[in-house]
């Protein structure tokens, strides 16, 4: 019997060994296969972020290529990608080829093409071009490649996109538009043709007082003192916060030789540095070099001081009754006609940028007083530095544009009266902030396009391949 009972506690034994092999193995089996599917999911996890990020990549070389070619317009030049990082079309302009032939051409294309080419951004890199046609002459059309992690990396995923734009000229869609801070303090009042229709907007912060007049919103890319106490009995739109940027045309004193001294040359005059008035350089190119219009001034009321070591061209008023563009270059303009005085004239204040953008030589307007009517419609004044204002006056057909700071400020009893627009680029990030201060009132008019300031747009936008 005892016998029995010790075979009968082996087998017992036995039985549990076999079950905790048996279990053991279980559980190493499903690590195993757990290993292997975690493994996989990270795999494809990351081929995904991969896949994504090509993306990113792609469209940062657009963007890039689209801000150079609209960058070299603005200059008054054309943007044309390098010899060995672009490519001609080899079909005629007149007989597009299918989504699959062009797809074929430009991933040959972009295979071609020399590791110097390759540029990092989006998390990854790429190579961005604009094309050319068969003939050799660049196109509207923009093709880029993205890759993540990188392009000659093991595994890496690719995109590639194209994309086809216009230029059009620039209508403004905001009352006031600022690249840098703006703030708007006392009895400053901005209306529209209709209700609603007059939006003041800064691509940086916003700080204003519960006593401004807006018809419409006031919106900031950065801080607004006001986001979330509008609508109310003066503003009739949204004060909004944090909002994305809005687009900021670049507009600068050559760009407006470049597109009117030619066509409008009947009506335009330089005033140069040296003292005299000329009339515009038959190519467009430098001002100052046309024929002599005056050696001698006072000449329309114009004359030149040097003021802080800057030529100043100031206008004083009894001017020509006809209607003219004055162009000052490397020159500061102030305006001192006087309150009885109204003159169609548009002005543009030229700075010696040789030195960078924040630190111009010239280039400002200064508007003490008179009342000026744009003589081409849609542009005022242009200031390629601060265009600063005090006149209880008026400026009316069209837009008063600063390259760095818009300051209107006006205590007195008659307002300074603008029929338009305003726009500051605030082209130096040290810029200060544009202000509008006291008895200013502000007419937002977009019935006319501004004639010089051109922004690119685009009409297509495709994805090629992608793997």
């Amino acid at each position: 019997m005892m016998g029995s009972m010790r075979r009968r506690d082996r087998d017992e034994r036995g039985i549990g060994l076999v079950l905790v092999i048996g279990v053991t193995a279980a559980m190493l089996l499903i690590m195993a296969v757990s290993v292997v599917v975690a493994t996989n999911s990270l795999s494809s996890a990351r081929t995904h972020v991969y896949f994504e990020r090509s993306m990113a990549s792609a469209e940062t070389g657009l963007e890039s290529t689209l801000g150079q070619i609209q960058t070299a317009r603005d200059g008054g030049g054309e943007f044309s990608s390098p010899g060995a990082c672009s490519a001609l079309w080899t079909w005629p302009s007149s007989s597009p080829p299918s989504v699959s032939q062009e797809r074929a051409w430009a991933e040959a294309a972009f295979a071609a093409m020399p590791s110097t080419c390759v540029e990092r951004g989006g998390e990854g890199e790429f190579i961005a071009f604009r094309a050319r046609d068969i003939d050799g002459e660049d196109v509207p059309v923009v093709y880029s490649q993205g890759w993540s992690p990188a392009r000659d990396a093991a595994g890496a995923k690719t995109r590639l996109i194209r994309a086809e734009y216009v230029f059009s000229a620039y209508q403004p869609e905001f009352a006031v538009l600022t690249g840098g801070a703006l703030q708007m303090t006392n009895d400053v009042t901005v209306t529209g043709p209709v209700a609603g229709g007059a939006d003041v907007r800064s691509n940086s912060t916003f700080v204003g007082n519960n006593v401004i007049r807006v018809n419409g919103d006031v919106v900031a890319s950065g801080t607004n003192n006001l986001a979330g106490t509008c609508p109310n009995s003066r503003i009739d739109g949204q004060c909004l916060q944090n909002e994305s940027r809005a687009s900021l045309p670049t507009m600068t004193a050559y760009s407006v030789y470049r597109s009117l001294s030619s066509p409008m040359s009947g009506s335009w005059y330089d005033l140069c540095p040296d003292g005299t008035v000329r009339r515009p350089d038959p190519a467009r190119s430098t001002p100052c070099t046309g024929s002599l219009a005056s050696a001698v001034t006072p000449y329309d009321g114009w004359s030149l001081a040097t003021v802080s070591g800057i030529p100043t061209w100031t206008y004083s008023g009894g001017g020509s009754a006809d209607s003219r563009i004055y162009y000052a270059y490397w020159a500061d303009v102030v305006l001192d006609g006087g309150a009885a005085d109204t003159t169609t004239v548009t002005v543009v204040a030229d700075a010696d940028e040789r030195n960078g953008l924040c630190s111009l030589r010239g280039g400002s307007i200064d508007w003490r007083s008179g009342n000026v009517i744009g003589s081409v419609p849609g542009l005022v004044m242009v200031a390629d530095g601060a265009l600063v204002g005090s006149a209880p006056a008026s400026a009316s057909r069209g837009m008063l544009a600063a390259g760095g700071h818009i300051q209107l400020r006006n205590s007195t009893g008659t307002p300074t009266a603008v029929t338009g627009s305003l726009l500051a680029s605030g082209a130096c990030d040290a810029s200060p902030r544009s202000e509008l201060d006291g008895n200013i009132s502000l007419t937002f008019d977009d019935s006319a396009d501004v004639p010089v300031a051109s922004v690119l747009r685009t009409t297509s936008w495709l994805e090629l391949s992608g793997q």
